[in-house]
């Protein structure tokens, strides 16, 4: 069963049915969009309101492993292409992940591009589109680092802060 978390007329998040984390949620518009191919400039506001309500969404749990930390810095957010459920979707993932393969090039699309891609070019190009053009080495590129700075360097630091969290918790015993 879906456990909406917010909803207004424009937009819905639940938690994710698949979770690859305890705190992940994905967004998504009412209106129905089949992914991200089909998003144009106009659609620039809904993608952005996506993101910053489920930012505000996390950022009202008050999650204790991310007190006095800015939650955006450590938010690993975007969308999939090629899709398995044909309608947008946002996801919007916190570390620890119990799996780290969710976000690999060249299916997943940050958050970051997307909103990039419909500012600049009105359209999102796809990871894909980029290697038929002959551009694979930079969208590899640009994937591989989003994968290592904002995925694998997000997890690590969030295991780290749990141990903290644990070590702390036990000396005020």
């Amino acid at each position: 069963m879906m456990q909406v978390v917010y909803r207004d007329k424009e937009i819905l998040i639940f938690r994710d049915k698949y979770a690859c984390s305890t705190h992940h949620l994905d967004a998504i518009p009412i209106e129905p969009i089949p992914d991200i191919s089909s998003l144009r400039g106009e659609h620039l506001p809904l993608v952005r309101k996506l993101y910053g309500t489920g930012l505000k969404v996390l950022t009202d749990m008050h999650l204790p492993l991310f007190k006095g930390y800015n939650l955006k810095d450590y938010l690993i957010s975007g969308f999939s292409l090629p899709v398995s459920v044909f309608h947008l979707h946002l996801h919007l993932v916190l570390p620890p992940l119990f799996t780290l393969h969710q976000f690999k090039f060249p299916r997943f699309h940050s958050y970051e591009k997307v909103e990039s891609d419909l500012r600049d070019h009105g359209r999102v190009i796809s990871h894909h589109e980029l290697i038929e053009r002959g551009e694979a080495a930079q969208a590899q590129q640009y994937g591989q680092h989003y994968h290592q700075t904002r995925v694998l360097d997000n997890h690590a630091w969030a295991l780290q802060r749990l141990q903290t969290i644990a070590h702390e918790g036990l000396q005020a015993r």
